[in-house]
């Protein structure tokens, strides 16, 4: 029974001691090339007509604890920063049968056939990763462009990129001095019933 007592004290010391392991932040991300409208200058593209929706999905393995940050960039060619609305929206995760909850991220900038294809840099906020223990997260995206226009808003690719804190694993001698300590008190109380 000492023994028992001392092995099974022993094993709950030593977990208690190397504890989890700490979790990096561990990067991720997610490209979208349109295509479907055409090529200009070497770049595949999608023509903006009106509203466009589309999505990143990133799934976590290991599941996350909290999304550190989030960083969207966007190709584009064609937008007319003296229009109205030609801004880039986003839609945040909602429950089953909410209605869409559009908040502006931000206004794309200029560019058309003399800029050149021209990269839109969005820092996400905080409030965007307010879940905890998820394993994936879609970001849906809306850009608008008006009918009016001359030149019309074309899409060449869009990246997501961020990074992320996993759940926290137990280290390897964690589970290691678990597993000697069960087999003490295995190995005891064979003893004992011989």
């Amino acid at each position: 029974m000492k023994l028992m007592s001392k092995t099974l004290i022993t094993a709950v010391a030593c977990f208690g001691i190397t504890g989890f392991a700490s979790a990096a932040p561990i990067p991720f991300s997610d490209t979208i090339d349109f295509s479907g409208s055409g090529s200009y200058a070497g770049e595949d593209f999608l023509r903006v007509k009106e509203k466009y929706t589309y999505r990143h999905d990133i799934v976590f393995d290991p599941m996350a604890i909290s999304i550190d940050n989030a960083t969207l960039r966007i190709n584009h060619i064609g937008n007319n920063v003296r229009a109205a609305d030609n801004e880039l929206w986003l839609l945040k995760g909602k429950e089953v049968g909410a209605r869409d909850n559009w908040s502006r991220i931000g206004r794309l900038s200029h560019s058309s056939n003399a800029t050149g294809w021209v990269i839109d840099t969005f820092l996400l906020g905080a409030h965007l990763f307010d879940e905890s223990g998820v394993d994936s997260w879609s970001l849906k995206l809306r850009a608008r462009e008006p009918g009016r226009d001359r030149e019309r808003l074309r899409l060449g690719w869009s990246e997501l990129t961020g990074t992320y804190t996993p759940v926290s694993v137990p280290e390897p001698g964690t589970l290691a001095l678990l597993g000697i300590g069960l087999l003490g008190l295995g190995a005891a109380s064979y003893r004992r019933a011989s």
